[in-house]
């Protein structure tokens, strides 16, 4: 039963560290997206750099704050607290291996597609008059 308890008090903490990660992550977007707004105002120039920037948001969104860290975290901790060390980082491992797999593929796709994803995808109605952007 103490085991138990050991396992959820293990978990509530991995996920209250996560959260507070996350909502520390949203606000340093938000304070970044601000200075940029206050320092360069609105431009064709900043329009390409935030729709730049839109993509590698999403995928750090999809990895670092979605489903996958919200599993992985409270296993990796969970195998540390019951001493399975070897195991947990066999997990990041293969996990790391896995997601440099499938990031590579996606960024070779997205540097194939480019200008489809920006177009279509990412901010459909932006026009680039100058290619350069």
């Amino acid at each position: 039963m103490e085991a138990d308890s050991q396992l959820e008090k293990g978990f509530l903490k991995s996920a209250a560290l996560l959260a507070i990660a996350m909502v520390i992550s949203q606000i340093i977007g938000l304070l970044s997206k601000s200075l940029i707004g206050s320092t360069f105002g609105a431009s064709a120039e900043v329009d390409a750099f935030l729709a730049s920037n839109r993509l590698t948001e999403i995928l750090f969104n999809l990895v670092a704050g979605g489903a996958l860290a919200s599993a992985f975290v409270p296993m990796f901790s969970a195998m540390l607290d019951r001493k399975e060390t070897r195991r947990a980082w066999q997990l990041a491992s293969r996990l790391s291996v896995l997601l440099t797999l499938i990031l590579t593929l996606l960024s070779l796709l997205c540097y194939l597609f480019a200008a489809q994803i920006v177009r279509y995808i990412l901010v459909p109605g932006f026009s680039i008059n100058d290619p350069a952007l």
